[in-house]
This record gives structure tokens, C-alpha cells and sequence, in this order.
């Protein structure tokens, strides 16, 4: 059996757009197929604090042949991350969610309207909801069986989380990003160790067979939480009682230069290559703009890196466009980013461009910039090349 799991979310940090559908194929012990999806989330009025509050609520369906039919249905509070803010592990649901900070507006005073009241700052927690086990049509209820409540310091949200069988490791981000390895152990989930360093992670990616080594992808940030730029980090979960930062490369840390990488909202931009030995090279999405108007120092293409317990280094990147070509005339059609290897050369697709590099030398093999002959006489079907 391979139930399917169906989330709403997107796959953006401290953004809400539950009207995307992310999938997530997730292996489960179970007799029947059965399909789990997570409703449109939905907003419950809270009358002791007279505003409303985020609910997830899962509906799972038995299937059977070309039938369908009504099995279980449950819920959680907040909302998800991302599609890995969600699992299936012997024959539980577990979930990650964030309730975020809520409102209330006071009723108006002599016509005048009071400013908005926070009531609860953002609450963070990973729930384990208990799989029913059916038959014959009956319809069951995915009960809670335990909670890791408060997780995270006041005022954070969940950046990014991973689950690895009784395992989680999540990060939340205020002003500092402190990475958390989870128990998940059903009789008594509790958080193991908590590790605090600047930024924060959005994507986590194991590098070896049994999840100690992590590769973070993120945002680097100064004591006070303003965000610096990329930044790629790496961790060592052998013992879970004290995870280790082994390494950490960062983009640029300018407050007048803007970088980011899609990765943080779209894990299918990254790539890994695993070489053996917990050795590989991580390939990323990078967009680099340079205080406007200047054309000096715009980047947008990938950075590849050399990953191993040794430390992160750049090994090299492929540009998809020129520097003073940012502000030049594009059509409003984009290619998603995405990076395949085959012998050793790179093909790599971003923005309105496709390329062709040898991973070694970065000799470019060939490019097919998809913009040729475009008229650029005509203002009006010209945009920049990241608009």
C-alpha cells in the first residue's frame, strides 16, 4: 500500500497560500490504500479571545478498486509549512504546524476605531495523530496521542522541518535560529537538544543512510534578526543530545545586496550529488541583485558547493545571464529552476535560459537562450529578467 499524501500550503516561509497543492508520497503499514489529505485549512472563531485562529484538518480515504469511500478525519492546529511538515511513520500521522500571532480588534470607541490587540503570539508545535485501523466501510477519528507544545522561543514560526522515523529535526526563527532535534516517541515526545546560531533554516537535507548529517539551506541574519543573505549550513546529529554545527558558507552578508535561493520555498530546485563517503556537491538556485540601479554584481544562475565533514566550499557556478543584462528585454515566461547530471555535465534551466556545463572545468558545453528575437522594439512585451 502507498497512501498519498495531500496537503495545502506553499512552500514558503511565513507565507500563507493554502490555495497551492503540494504532494508528498509517504510509505505506511495499512492493509487498504488509503489516501490522506489535508483540507483547505480552515479558521475558527476563538469567543475568549474574539478573533479566529488557523485549523489543518486531514481526511483520509479508503481505496479499493475503482472505489472510494469516507475512512477517518482529524485535525491539528496552525497550519503547515510545507510538504515536509508532514509524515506517516508505524502507522501514525505526524504533523508540524504554526498557530501565528492573533489579533483581536476592539469594537469602536465614539466612533473612533482602537488599533488592533495582539492576543497570542506565534505557537509552534508537532502533533502525532494515531492512524485507525478498519474495515468493512466503518469511518474512524485520527486521534491525537501526543504533542510537543511551545516549541521554539516566544514570537518564532517553523522555517523547516524533517522527519526521520522517530526523529524530527525542525528550526524556528525570530532573531535567532534555534535547530531542534525531536523525540517522537509516541508514549512521550519531547524536544532532545536545541542548538541556537544566527539565521535560520528552511530546507533540511540528510546526507547519509542513517540521518545524522545534515545540510541546511537558509538565510543568514545578525543578532538582531535582519536577514543577510544565503546561507548553507551543516550539522552533525550523530549524538542527539547534542547536535554540532560542523560548518556554515554564506552567499554574501551586504545589507545593501539582496541574495536568495528558491530552495527555501521549493525543495525540487535543489540538488544533491552524492560522491560516497557523506562527500557530495549541492547545487542551488542563487539570484544575487546589487544595490539599484547598478549593473555591477547581479547574479542569477546556480552555485554548486563541496560537502563534506571536512567543511563547505564553492567549487564553482553557472551565470544564466549576464550582469548588465538584469535590466534587459524578456518575455514574461520563466522556466522553473531545475538542475540534472549525466556523465559529469551539469543542465541546468532558470528564467529564459538553458545551459549546458561540464562540472569540472564550468566550460560551457552549450546554452539556448530561450529570449532570441524577441522584439525589443515593442516596450510593452518587454520585462526585466527576474519581473
Amino acid at each position: 500500500m502507498c497512501p498519498i499524501f495531500e496537503s495545502s500550503g506553499h512552500n514558503h516561509p511565513f507565507h500563507d497560500n493554502s490555495d497551492d497543492s503540494v504532494f508528498n508520497n509517504i510509505q505506511s503499514q495499512q492493509d487498504e490504500q488509503l489516501r490522506l489529505k489535508s483540507l483547505q485549512k480552515a479558521w475558527d472563531y476563538l469567543p475568549t479571545k474574539n478573533t479566529t485562529s488557523p485549523t489543518t484538518y486531514f481526511l483520509g480515504m479508503n481505496l479499493v478498486g475503482s472505489t472510494s469511500m469516507p475512512a477517518a478525519i482529524g485535525s491539528a492546529p496552525g497550519s503547515l509549512l510545507n510538504q515536509y511538515s508532514v509524515d506517516i511513520y508505524d502507522g501514525h500521522l505526524r504533523v508540524g504546524t504554526t498557530v501565528p500571532a492573533l489579533w483581536t480588534w476592539p469594537e469602536p470607541v465614539n466612533g473612533t476605531f482602537p488599533n488592533a490587540v495582539m492576543v497570542s503570539t506565534p505557537q509552534n508545535q508537532v502533533v502525532i495523530l494515531k492512524i485507525p485501523i478498519l474495515a468493512g466501510g466503518q469511518v474512524g477519528v485520527l486521534e491525537e496521542v501526543g504533542r510537543i507544545s511551545n516549541l521554539g522561543k516566544e514570537g518564532e514560526s517553523i522555517t523547516g522541518i524533517r522527519f526521520f522515523d522517530n526523529v524530527a529535526y525542525a528550526v524556528t526563527f525570530l532573531r535567532t535560529d534555534p535547530f531542534y532535534v525531536l523525540s517522537l516517541d509516541v508514549a512521550d515526545p519531547h524536544v532532545l537538544a536545541e542548538l541556537n546560531i544566527t539565521g535560520f533554516t528552511s530546507y533540511l537535507h540528510s546526507l547519509n543512510a542513517n540521518n545524522t548529517l545534515i545540510l541546511g539551506v537558509g538565510e543568514e541574519a545578525d543578532s538582531d534578526g535582519v536577514v543577510l543573505g544565503v546561507k548553507v549550513a551543516l550539522f552533525d546529529v550523530t549524538d542527539l543530545l547534542n547536535p554540532i554545527l560542523l560548518h556554515t558558507e554564506t552567499v554574501e552578508n551586504n545589507k545593501d545586496t539582496w541574495s536568495s535561493s528558491t530552495v527555501s520555498w521549493d525543495p525540487k530546485a535543489f540538488r544533491y550529488l552524492s560522491l560516497g563517503n557523506e562527500t557530495g556537491i549541492a547545487i542551488l538556485p542563487m539570484q544575487v541583485s546589487a544595490p539599484w540601479p547598478s549593473t555591477v554584481g547581479n547574479f542569477d544562475g546556480f552555485f554548486l558547493y563541496d560537502v563534506s565533514r571536512d567543511g563547505i566550499s564553492k567549487r564553482g557556478e553557472v551565470s544564466h545571464v549576464d550582469s548588465n543584462q538584469f535590466y534587459g528585454c524578456y518575455s514574461n515566461k520563466y522556466l522553473a529552476e531545475r538542475t540534472f547530471v549525466f556523465n559529469g555535465q551539469l543542465m541546468s534551466f532558470k528564467g529564459h535560459s538553458v545551459l549546458s556545463t561540464n562540472l569540472d572545468t564550468f566550460a560551457t558545453n552549450w546554452e539556448d537562450q530561450l529570449d532570441d528575437g524577441l522584439n525589443k522594439g515593442n516596450e510593452t512585451a518587454c520585462v526585466y529578467w527576474m519581473m
